[in-house]
Formats: structure tokens, C-alpha cells, sequence
């Protein structure tokens, strides 16, 4: 994976494995913890291979969390010695504890490819998010829980950082008999293989992203199920030279759902309207910054997206999860920049 691949995995996976500690992404991370993540337990790290810092501290020094890098995270838990785990010396990882518990109170335990164990007991992480953050970096198998960790069936495990519902606008299946609906929009040609594999990249990281960036304040239509209303109100507000056989999907923010503001996705450009906000298009190949204010709840938190002018979007909507929508932008910009 790349650099960009693995902070933007990072991003998404931060929001289920922090607990009540903050997550720092580069060009965030202040000189003061990086300079006592390195003294305290990050001895040898690269700063400019520094991606992200959960730092579990009180006082956010970065004493004590994990930093993680491009190749690795440096982990420090409270009482124990610093461990450095290499993404690429993992081989397989388990979670153990009681089926009851909560997840932040198991134990992960990571096997390298020397033969040493680590173990990660921290009550301040949660350890499902983290595993499956380490697997997708590392390639590394995951093992079950041992037969007699198994819950009874009266018992399943808790999923306390299961992500939140998102409500999405059914898709018609192909061949389903059409029911009336004045506000469907007509069927559209059928997409050339070009267009489809144009398209592809962008639907398929909306699709992962989308899980976590909207909240339940919104509706959220998939493509070709966004009402033809909603797309001539965008059109009208805010997007107005959005093509709509072009839309990959539409987050209405809108009270009675009219479409007059929100975020209307593309494979070219996000368009975007807030409450009180002129509309704004963002287009991905301009991007060449993605950045988050570092306020402890992602509701305040502030995306800064910068593009080739120098000119600053600042995001604040409290309609979508800021760090999950980061990492939509940072892995639109390297789609958008792999294109130029």
C-alpha cells in the first residue's frame, strides 16, 4: 500500500478505535508530542514518515498512545515498555477476552514473523478497528477466538464501536417491475465500459467512505437513485453545472429533503452547500492538501481542503463525520492526481 493508502485506512479506521482520546493527523500532530512521543517511546522514528498520533494522555503530551508511520507504529501503554510493531513483520493477530467485554478491554495479541509475540491490553483502544486497521496495512491472517473464548449463543460479544446507521435510498434491482414514483429520474443509457471504469475508482471509495462520513441527520441516495427533483434543486441552488448522468451519489442535509443543500458527488467534483454558506465545487485534481483542526469531538472539527491556488475550503457542516469525509478527499485526491 501506499503512503496516502494507509493514512486514508488510518482515517477510517480512527473513528471506531478511539475511546475518549483524541486522534492527530499529520500536519497536526504539534512539535511539543512529537518530540515526547520520540524521547518516551518512538526513539528512532522518521518524522517525515509520521501519519497519525492517538495520543492517550490527559493533557495530550504524547507521552503515551500510539504513533503510527507508513512502516510501523510505535505503541506505548501505561506501566509497560515501548513496542514497535513493523507492518510488514506481522503475520497474524487474535483477539482474546471475555465475550462480554467490551472490546477496548480484550487483548490483542500479535504474532511477527520472528517468532516474538506482542501483546496490546490497553483499555484505551479499541482493539477490533485496530486489528482490522494492522490486517489491511500488513496482510497479516486473523485468527477466531479460541474455542472455549467462544460466546454462548444467550451472550453475543458486545460491538460498542459499531458504526452508526446510515439511511439509504433502495436501489432498484435490474428487471424489478418500476412502480410509480413521480419523483424517480428516468432511466439513463447504458454506460460505455470507458465511462463505467471512469466512474468505477470514485463510486467504490464513496461506497467505503460513505459508511462513516454521514450522520442520521441526512438521507443519502445512492446513484441512480436520486430522485429527479432533489438533482433539479441542486442544479438550481448550488451545482449548477452538475451533469446528472454524471452523479455518484447525494447527501441531502435538508430538513424536508428538497435537495437544496448538501453534497452532490461526482467523479470530477464534490458539489457542496451548507446552511448559510455559498455553494462551493471542489474539484478533486486541484486538491493538494487535506487537513483536520484537532478539537477532540470530530462534530467540531474543521476540514481544510487546499487546492493548487492556495485557496482554503474550510468544511465545518455538522451533518457529516469530518475525519471519515478527510479521508474521502485525500483518497479523491490521489485518484485525482493519478489522472492528471
Amino acid at each position: 500500500m501506499t503512503r496516502d493508502e494507509i493514512l486514508t485506512e488510518l482515517m477510517l479506521q480512527s473513528i471506531h478505535m478511539r475511546t475518549s482520546f483524541p486522534f492527530f493527523f499529520e500536519g497536526n500532530i504539534s512539535r511539543k508530542q512529537l518530540n515526547n512521543a520520540k524521547a518516551r517511546f518512538a526513539y528512532d522514528v522518521e518524522e517525515s514518515s509520521v501519519i497519525g498520533l492517538y495520543d492517550t494522555t490527559v493533557f495530550t503530551s504524547g507521552k503515551e498512545g500510539f504513533l503510527f508511520t507508513d512502516t510501523a507504529v510505535y505503541i506505548k501503554q501505561t506501566s509497560q515498555d515501548p513496542i514497535k510493531l513493523f507492518y510488514g513483520q506481522i503475520v497474524s493477530m487474535e483477539i482474546t477476552g471475555s465475550p462480554s467485554a467490551k472490546d477496548s478491554d480484550k487483548k490483542l495479541i500479535v504474532y511477527l514473523r520472528s517468532g516474538a509475540v506482542q501483546h496490546i491490553t490497553t483499555t484505551l483502544i479499541h482493539k477490533t478497528p485496530l486489528q482490522a486497521f494492522l490486517a489491511k496495512v500488513s496482510g497479516a491472517a486473523v485468527s477466531i477466538p479460541h474455542a472455549q473464548e467462544k460466546p454462548p449463543a444467550a451472550k453475543p460479544p458486545v460491538q460498542d464501536y459499531a458504526p452508526p446507521r446510515v439511511i439509504v435510498t433502495p436501489v432498484r434491482t435490474a428487471g424489478a417491475p418500476s412502480e410509480p414514483a413521480p419523483q424517480t429520474a428516468p432511466a439513463q443509457p447504458a454506460e460505455t465500459a470507458e465511462e463505467k471504469d471512469k466512474l468505477h475508482p470514485y463510486a467504490e471509495l464513496l461506497n467505503r467512505c460513505g459508511k462513516e462520513m454521514f450522520t442520521t441527520s441526512g438521507v443519502f441516495h445512492k446513484r441512480s437513485a436520486v430522485p429527479a427533483q432533489i438533482i433539479k434543486n441542486a442544479k438550481a441552488v448550488f451545482a449548477r453545472d452538475l451533469v446528472p448522468e454524471r452523479v455518484i451519489g447525494f447527501y441531502d442535509t435538508t430538513l424536508f429533503k428538497s435537495g437544496k443543500e448538501g453534497f452532490v458527488f461526482t467523479p470530477d467534483a464534490l458539489y457542496l452547500k451548507e446552511v448559510l454558506s455559498t455553494p462551493v465545487k471542489i474539484v478533486y485534481r486541484d486538491i493538494t492538501d487535506v487537513s483536520l483542526t484537532d478539537e477532540p469531538e470530530d462534530s467540531k472539527r474543521t476540514i481544510n481542503v487546499t487546492v493548487h491556488n492556495d485557496f482554503c475550503y474550510k468544511i465545518t457542516s455538522l451533518s457529516i463525520r469530518k475525519t471519515a469525509f478527510a479521508a474521502f478527499f485525500e483518497g479523491s485526491r490521489r485518484n485525482g492526481k493519478a489522472k492528471r
